[in-house]
């Protein structure tokens, strides 16, 4: 996927997220009902994780 976007946009940059595409549902749920999403909470969620190969399918 990242190669085909590459090929299909001039100048992209692909960048490796911090977190699984998980985290992003569940910051948009905190962001929803007025949690606030700030540097505190980020490293939190990297110290608390589980790691990556956990979601790898």
């Amino acid at each position: 996927v990242v190669a085909r976007v590459c090929e299909s946009v001039p100048g992209v940059r692909p960048l490796r997220s911090r977190f699984e595409p998980v985290v992003g549902a569940l910051l948009f749920a905190f962001e929803e009902v007025g949690l606030p999403v700030d540097a505190e909470l980020l490293n939190h969620l990297a110290a608390t994780l589980p790691p990556g190969s956990l979601f790898d399918s």
